[in-house]
């Protein structure tokens, strides 16, 4: 009896360190990463949802799939497979030349010339060298901002975040200025 509770014990330890996410730095995430969850407790159970980042860019590249560079912005280490692509993953317009990111975007992201039309409607992935030889150089993100609620939430409220950006984003944390 010693033994099979002995070999219940260690089975529910190994299963409980086997969930634990692998913790490793991501780069340009990490700067928003511990503030990046926000806590919901729907059907009375608490659990981390992602915050809401709107962003601007210098040009108007709203239609085009963004990619993720690496810290040294020569390597692409993130992009999309077409089936990825969907219109619910473009970017939402808000006031003030923001966009309310449904991509993950972050500090080292990079924009190429594919449409999201055209990226999905791929039957594979661009190689390496031909997303790098679709990116547009002078297309950037300028500024990142955590809005103080979840992505579905802002998603389905619009005019919540029009107003915190008319409210001059109090209450936001700014990632990149």
């Amino acid at each position: 009896m010693k033994l099979g509770l002995t070999i219940l014990i260690v089975a529910i330890s190994i299963a409980a360190f086997s969930c634990r996410s692998k913790e490793t730095a991501t780069g340009p995430s990490e700067s928003y990463s511990s503030t990046s969850m926000s806590t919901s407790t729907s059907s009375g159970t608490n659990r981390l949802l992602p915050r809401a980042i709107i962003y601007k860019t210098n040009g108007d590249f709203d239609n085009f799939v963004p990619v993720t560079l690496s810290e040294d912005k020569h390597t692409i280490i993130s992009y999309p497979a077409p089936s990825d692509i969907t219109p619910s993953q473009k970017p939402i317009k808000l006031t003030d030349g923001y966009l309310l990111d449904r991509r993950g975007i972050n500090t080292n992201t990079a924009f190429t010339r594919y449409t999201y039309t055209e990226y999905a409607s791929l039957k594979s992935a661009p190689s390496i060298d031909e997303l790098k030889a679709a990116m547009m150089p002078e297309a950037k993100v300028t500024r990142i901002v955590m809005l103080p609620m979840t992505l579905n939430e802002a998603i389905n409220d619009t005019a919540k975040c029009n107003s915190l950006i008319n409210a001059g984003l109090n209450g936001c944390k700014i990632i990149l200025q």
